[in-house]
């Protein structure tokens, strides 16, 4: 799911119903971290807070400045697997 996400965020030729689904929040007003992503407002039903959408974006901002800001699809997935082992 994180790939995905990294996919649609930083690789131009990806799907565009993919990169639609994932917003960045405005740099100008990041008081912390970077590429956080914007969850979806959301009624809390089961259903829409199991969505793709709202579990990918917890994830990604669940992962380290570090992770989250790495422009190589190569690391980012070493990445991944380190912090899974």
């Amino acid at each position: 799911m994180l790939i995905v996400v990294f996919k649609s965020l930083f690789v131009s030729m990806y799907p565009k119903y993919l990169k639609e689904l994932f917003t960045l929040r405005n740099s100008e007003y990041l008081l912390r971290g970077k590429n956080i992503l914007i969850l979806p407002e959301l009624r809390k039903t089961s259903y829409e807070l199991e969505s793709t959408k709202c579990e990918a974006g917890k994830f990604w901002n669940s992962l380290s400045d570090s992770m989250r800001t790495m422009t190589s699809l190569k690391d980012f997935k070493k990445a991944i697997r380190n912090t899974n082992s």
